[in-house]
């Protein structure tokens, strides 16, 4: 996962710590991405090619209403994007207007990671909080490894669905045999 038995990243690795190296390290060539710090994103990060991504325990903030309404996520893997692993980070947002005065505002599917039309997808020891909502599957194949944390977010924690706008795609599944998921108060405070 881009990190040596010695504990440094592998120079064959590439290194993020900001959304303009992680932009660039996805569209690289690179088969393993490492986080060394923590980003914040002004647009959507669009995983378009297999890829693993470790956040070596750091946070990606998503701080916009980047991409499509029917695609509006912190992390975007779609379409053909095959063999994605996303492992050791925590996801906040997005979340345009949060709950308040008792009141929830749905921003039209603002998920923390949305899967869309990819197969072979691995959510590893992943946190998604403090976003309209937790993880979307959507026509694609996901499992899910270690604690996968899904508490915080406005609407709720994992939607499996099919797409409404491809009837020629399949409906999602969801592998969560030997994971651990946590969801607890959906209310963000």
């Amino acid at each position: 996962d881009g990190i040596c038995s010695c504990g440094g990243i592998d120079p064959a690795a590439a290194q993020a710590d900001s959304e303009e190296t992680l932009a660039a390290a996805l569209a690289g060539e690179a088969g393993t991405i490492v986080l060394t710090a923590d980003i914040t994103t002004a647009a959507q990060v669009n995983v378009t090619r297999a890829v693993t991504i470790n956040g070596n325990g750091k946070t990606l903030t998503a701080s916009s209403r980047a991409g499509e309404a029917a695609q509006k996520a912190g992390i975007l893997v779609s379409s053909g994007a095959n063999a994605v692993k996303i492992t050791n980070l925590t996801v906040s947002g997005p979340n345009t207007t949060p709950a308040g005065n008792g009141e929830k505002k749905w921003d039209d599917g603002e998920y923390g990671i949305k899967v869309y039309a990819s197969t072979q997808v691995l959510l590893d020891k992943v946190t998604v909080t403090a976003a309209n909502a937790g993880i979307q599957v959507n026509s694609s194949t996901v499992a899910l490894s270690g604690t996968v944390t899904v508490s915080g977010n406005e609407w709720g924690g994992i939607e499996v669905r099919k797409s409404e706008s491809d009837d020629t795609l399949p409906a999602g599944t969801l592998n969560i045999n030997g994971a651990t998921v946590v969801c607890t108060d959906q209310d963000i405070p």
